[in-house]
């Protein structure tokens, strides 16, 4: 959430540059995710090895489908799409991890709404 709310900013003023490098940041993010979870102990990092690692599993091959959707997105996104990878990002880790969503579902309510008055204003 933090990775979004500083990716939105960067793409309301226009620097594309560095929302590039945080839409970046957030897709890693969402890897990172799905490999700690469906992996945890895997010897890999980054990209190398993570369709063989994940993509073993029904729900492994559904998280890398979403991961490439994402990231057959454009290199720079507007606030909606900013927004959709967000989502994209707390719907995979409820398949996957559905405890730590729960856990969060406080904080995670109370950043939709922060973002919906930010809106607002």
């Amino acid at each position: 959430m933090v990775l979004h709310v500083m990716l939105r900013k960067r793409v309301l003023r226009g620097q594309e540059y560095i929302a590039y490098g945080l839409l970046h940041q957030l897709h890693e993010t969402c890897r990172d995710v799905i490999r700690t979870v469906l992996v945890p102990h895997s010897r890999h990092h980054g990209w190398y090895h993570l369709p063989d690692e994940v993509g073993g599993t029904t729900i492994g091959c559904e998280c890398l489908a979403g991961l490439t959707d994402a990231l057959s997105g454009p290199p720079v996104p507007t606030v909606a799409q900013a927004d959709q990878a967000l989502e994209r990002i707390v719907r995979l880790t409820g398949w996957i991890a559905p405890h730590a969503v729960a856990a969060l579902s406080d904080e995670i309510t109370a950043y939709r709404f922060y973002q919906s008055q930010e809106a607002q204003a």
